[in-house]
């Protein structure tokens, strides 16, 4: 028997090679692996919680967060003891599944997680990293056992990036659970086998949140008929939830006879109307940014809005600076604000040359754009610039899923 030894970020692992050529692994200090890999987790969830990352970062992040995994994988039984308690938070629960054979673990446990909302999100990660070696079968064996965790269901074989077993979507898609029904529709937008002509039937659904499904599904195939929809929808009875995902909407369909209600709701909810114009992308947009930009209390969101339309990272200015007695200045405030003069002067000398059109990072839209954006960049805008990505080629997208890089 042969030993050899391998130092990685301080932790020691011994290789231990057989002389028949099989070989194990004996790893010690498994404690300061688990603790690497939950603080290694932890930081990449920030990190896609954030508007927008750069996607090598976040690749840093999840390589060493597999190696951390794997390390504890091969310990075996012995990390199995350590992580034997009940997860109590999805975290915990994604480094117990990543590391254990999903295939015995899926069918016992399963129903219990997906039922609290707290483990949901661990599930659904795990499941990513490490799919089940029984491809998806013990899924569909608890979706007829388990009614009360189907919509959970659905969007999991959704988050995975697993097709939907047909014969489920279709009955799912004419439940009398509205909440499977939702979530059936909601999945369904970006699966090639829902239609436009089904998306159809539902635009007019007295079920708001199904009805904007319906939407999302018309957007991502082209409807012609779609911004007709969307200016003879009724927003009365949309609770603020959903007449963000209304805006949301209008903002990707990208027509400039929406901009006047997007600029309407950044002005009375800055924090989430000024991405949305900026989403919109249309040059008409930047004359309300620029207004945002020279106020105070909305300059932060204006100048994060501002980056998404043009690309230009603003520099920042004292918030105040008090002159003294001969009029020079005496004290600079430790508080910055975006420098709205920058901005200024960059739509003065660069932006006014731009012709009409939509904008995304100071570039036109196109598909070469979005799809150079997507490989640089993820975070919470990710999902919009995919959808953005399937309203310029008017189909779904043929993969969409929680991803590792």
């Amino acid at each position: 028997m042969m030993n050899f030894c391998l130092h990685y970020s301080g932790l020691r692992i011994i290789l231990v090679k057989q002389l028949n050529g099989n070989a194990n692994m004996q790893v010690t200090r498994l404690g300061s692996h688990l603790a690497a890999a939950k603080k290694l987790y932890a930081k990449r969830q920030d990190l896609l919680a954030q508007p927008y990352t750069l996607r090598s970062e976040l690749n840093l992040y999840e390589h060493r967060l597999r190696l951390h995994l794997f390390m504890l994988r091969q310990a075996g039984v012995a990390a199995q003891e350590m992580l034997s308690e009940p997860a109590q938070t999805s975290a915990d629960l994604f480094i117990q599944l990543a590391t254990r054979d999903l295939a015995a673990e899926l069918p016992n446990s399963l129903t219990a997680w997906l039922l609290d909302e707290s483990l949901r999100v661990g599930v659904s990660e795990a499941l990513v990293f490490y799919p089940p070696k029984d491809g998806g079968e013990s899924l569909l064996n608890l979706y007829y056992v388990a009614p009360e965790i189907r919509p959970h269901l659905l969007q999991l074989w959704f988050d995975i990036g697993r097709s939907i077993p047909n014969a489920i979507l279709q009955q799912a898609l004419i439940s009398s659970l509205s909440e499977v029904r939702q979530v059936a529709l909601q999945c369904a937008a970006w699966l090639p086998v829902f239609t436009l002509a089904q998306a159809r039937k539902v635009y007019q659904d007295v079920d708001l949140d199904c009805c904007l499904a319906a939407l999302l599904a018309g957007l991502l195939r082209g409807d012609e008929q779609l911004p007709a929809m969307l200016s003879a929808i009724s927003k009365d009875n949309f609770n603020p939830r959903q007449y963000e995902i209304y805006l949301h909407l209008l903002a990707l369909q990208g027509d400039v006879q929406f901009v006047p209600v997007l600029q309407t709701y950044a002005a009375d909810y800055p924090e989430r109307g000024l991405p949305l114009l900026a989403l919109h992308g249309d040059v008409s947009v930047v004359q309300t940014l620029l207004k945002a930009l020279q106020n105070l209390t909305t300059a932060e969101p204006a100048a994060q809005a501002w980056w998404w339309l043009t690309g230009q990272t603003l520099s920042r200015k004292p918030r105040l600076t008090l002159m003294s007695k001969h009029n020079k200045p005496d004290k600079v405030s430790p508080v910055t604000v975006p420098n709205v003069d920058n901005a200024l002067l960059w739509w003065e000398q660069v932006g006014q040359q731009w012709p009409a059109g939509r904008y995304l990072l100071g570039e036109r839209v196109s598909q070469t754009h979005l799809q150079h954006v997507l490989q640089e960049y993820a975070g919470t805008w990710l999902q919009d610039l995919t959808t953005l990505q399937s309203v310029l080629q008017t189909a779904p997208v043929a993969e969409l899923c929680m991803e590792w890089g």
